[in-house]
């Protein structure tokens, strides 16, 4: 399950996730991402990790159909989790995609992850 998490920043889309994401879950964060992309050219997304029950076939083939219309857009994602492979695969991730910065932060963590992904960016 996804769920949306407001965020002080503007140019920034929080996302809570505890369970399986599904395609219903992704579609309605789609909408949501693609009503910030009309308002900035860039934005930054903040993935807060509470428990992860995998994604659906239905989910992902959507999730990299928009990811890959919309991928040099995205400038900063922080993923918040105690789950030590997502810090193996964000850091990963970093290197393979120079054009997006990618943090992985332990949930003692989240107010450096919250502050960083808010930070203005350079345009």
């Amino acid at each position: 399950m996804l769920d949306y998490l407001p965020m002080e920043a503007n140019h920034v889309v929080g996302i809570k996730i505890s369970g399986k994401i599904k395609l219903q879950d992704l579609e309605r964060l789609i909408v949501i991402m693609e009503k910030k992309l009309d308002q900035h050219e860039r934005i930054n997304v903040y993935v807060e990790v509470e428990f992860f029950g995998g994604v659906s076939r239905a989910a992902l083939v959507e999730d990299l159909k928009f990811v890959r219309r919309n991928f040099k857009r995205f400038a900063r994602k922080a993923v918040v989790s105690e789950m030590k492979w997502m810090g193996t695969w964000t850091a990963a991730a970093d290197h393979l995609f120079p054009s997006l910065e990618m943090s992985h932060f332990l949930p003692e963590q989240k107010e450096t992850a919250l502050k960083w992904i808010q930070e203005e960016m350079e345009t």
